[in-house]
């Protein structure tokens, strides 16, 4: 089983001892705002809320992974 790279926090909150609540990850954050036309090519055959929630977090994957590797 491989470990899924989040990105972190997307909006860390910390409070007086310094530590931060993680919230929402980048990974949440970017596949709620990913939009049909970023997710088209990820889609399946079937175009079900299932499958298009999975297109959204496998853009969200390569847009961290874009982001790791400086692009």
């Amino acid at each position: 089983m491989s470990i899924i790279n989040d990105g972190g926090p997307a909006f860390p909150a910390y409070d007086d001892d310094g530590d931060y609540s993680i919230g929402m990850s980048l990974r949440d954050y970017i596949a709620i705002h990913a939009k049909s036309d970023d997710i088209i090519e990820y889609l399946g055959p079937l175009y079900t809320a299932e499958n298009r929630a999975k297109a959204k977090y496998k853009y969200a994957d390569d847009m961290i992974k874009a982001r790791k590797n400086g692009n």
